[in-house]
């Protein structure tokens, strides 16, 4: 049947190819596809398994990449077994799917796994120039557990602080930092606490792959990512959303589902990535803007061609645009830092890790999701950006960039402070309300009611409500008929917690509900306060 199947989702664009034995399908969607256009497909692919989706317990393997709107997948491989054979037959068919997958590289720089024996030497197998690197919450959560092992005999009172002595290693941001971490764990230095031969054993053997899971040997390359958490969500998403958490019949209906049901929903969360529906990328960028309000101009030095000195409080951290990365912890590793906002701010140079908020972030987005049918770049373009540009061109002949659609247009100097800005702005406001008044004649209604808004403002959050919106979103007073009342009978029968009023039933677990007693997902609270690690799915 499945041989009957493949001509039918060759015509829909959908590139299926199996082998009987061992048995491995590989499926790839048109969304898939055009994801290997990205330059993150060359960069960094995560993988990983789940089973337990059919009778059979077929395993599941999923490739995604990052890009502007999250994570997309690659490609999905369908294995009867999770054993090294399956994986490399799997790997092999997406080379034979594809002429030159990975950003016509042909394979990325990194593969990003858990610690799965058959998974890395498969990656190795059919990519052996690609990197491969363990996510540090799974290398984590072994040691935890492998800690709470009863026949490990490790005394409950001291498995957090061998845990801490293990993480000292893993975050260590040098090698020698490291390489000293390691020597002061097997001596037990700064601790008191008895010997542990086995604990030294295993610390021994996890040393001896510290290049795949200690953080003093990744790089900028990494953009970031330390674990393989787009892969968990490509994971839960399938469960959760596709299959709602009910087995598929056969291994044909998860093929189904794969090409149909997880293509579409895909589909509609880049499109409204690219409508402007996320706004994620464009909150953590004011928020960095508000971190680096401090760092003026006078801050920063040109060093060289794409690098900068930030002075920061106490410490001057080196920034290099080209390969996007800081020397400060948050931008070490290639994640984008308020340092480098601040070059971007004061030079208008963005590097590549700059965060999705341009208009041609969502155009990429657009393509991913729509191919051809996806509107032209100018589609993305903000209206009032537009506007604003050609008003500056006409009058100063400035240079446009694209900070325009981070900061509103402000008709002063840019080397005045910005209180002065603010001052200068507010007696341009009276003037022109004072010209407005002289020559339209204001009305006494229209005052009064501009008045009673003015003297509703009791917070700074509402001030700028009405600063923004010109005061529409400021009311004149409370109207106690507005709301729609229900029935005393039915506030009678309501559960507890619940609201008594009229107002509507808040979404999710009521407010003032117990708090659950099941252990936390958080792997750090649970090794703060020393228990077992909760299993998620």
């Amino acid at each position: 049947k499945l041989k009957e199947k493949i001509n039918v989702y060759e015509d829909s664009g959908i590139t299926v190819r199996f082998s009987e034995e061992p048995f491995s399908v590989i499926i790839l969607t048109p969304i898939m596809k055009r994801a290997h256009n990205l330059k993150s497909s060359g960069e960094i692919v995560f993988v990983d398994s789940t089973s337990s989706c059919d009778p059979d317990n077929h395993s599941i393997t999923f490739m995604p990449c990052p890009c502007s709107a999250g994570a997309v997948p690659l490609a999905v491989i369908i294995t009867k077994v999770q054993t090294e054979n399956s994986y490399v037959k799997g790997f092999q068919l997406l080379n034979e799917a594809l002429e030159n997958p990975f950003n016509n590289k042909g394979h990325p720089e990194i593969f990003m796994t858990d610690d799965s024996d058959a998974e890395i030497n498969a990656l190795q197998n059919v990519w052996p120039a690609s990197r491969n690197l363990l996510c540090i919450f799974h290398v984590a959560q072994a040691v935890w557990r492998w800690l709470w092992d009863s026949s490990h005999q490790i005394p409950k009172e001291h498995r957090n602080k061998l845990m801490l002595i293990f993480q000292q290693i893993m975050y260590a941001q040098t090698v020698e930092e490291a390489e000293n971490a390691y020597k002061n764990a097997c001596g037990y230095i700064g601790v008191y606490l008895p010997t542990y031969d086995n604990w030294n054993k295993y610390l021994n053997n996890c040393w001896k792959k510290k290049q795949l899971w200690c953080l003093a040997f990744r790089n900028e390359k990494v953009r970031g990512h330390h674990t393989n958490n787009f892969s968990e969500v490509c994971v839960r998403i399938f469960k959760d959303e596709v299959l709602c958490r009910v087995k598929a019949y056969n291994v044909l209906t998860i093929l189904d589902f794969v090409a149909m049901q997880l293509e579409n929903h895909y589909e509609k969360k880049f499109r409204d990535f690219a409508n402007n529906r996320c706004a994620n990328p464009r909150l953590f960028l004011l928020s960095l803007k508000k971190k680096a309000a401090s760092i003026s101009k006078e801050d920063i030095t040109l060093l060289s061609d794409g690098m900068f000195s930030v002075k920061s409080d106490a410490n001057v951290y080196i920034i290099n645009m080209k390969s996007a990365c800081c020397t400060c912890p948050a931008g070490l590793y290639g994640r984008f830092c308020k340092h480098q906002y601040c070059v971007y701010e004061h030079y208008e140079i963005v590097a590549s890790n700059f965060p999705p908020v341009l208009p041609q972030d969502k155009h990429e987005v657009a393509v991913l999701a729509l191919g051809e049918k996806a509107p032209p770049k100018d589609f993305f373009e903000p209206l009032l950006l537009e506007i604003t540009a050609t008003r500056e061109v006409e009058e100063a002949h400035p240079t446009v960039t694209e900070e325009l659609s981070l900061s509103s247009y402000v008709p002063e100097d840019n080397n005045s402070s910005y209180e002065e800005k603010r001052q200068n702005l507010l007696k341009e406001i009276f003037s022109v309300m004072s010209h407005n008044d002289q020559i339209h004649k204001s009305s006494l209604s229209g005052l009064n009611k501009f008045l009673k808004k003015l003297q509703n403002v009791k917070s700074s959050g509402s001030w700028e409500s009405f600063l923004h919106t010109a005061g529409n979103s400021v009311g004149i007073r409370r109207r106690s008929g507005a709301a729609i009342r229900v029935q005393p009978t039915s506030i009678a029968r309501r559960s507890p917690f619940i609201t008594r009023g009229s107002k509507r039933f808040p979404g999710g677990r009521p407010a003032g509900a117990p708090l659950s007693k099941k252990r936390k997902h958080s792997l750090g609270a649970n090794i703060k306060f020393n228990q077992p690690n909760a299993k998620r799915h």
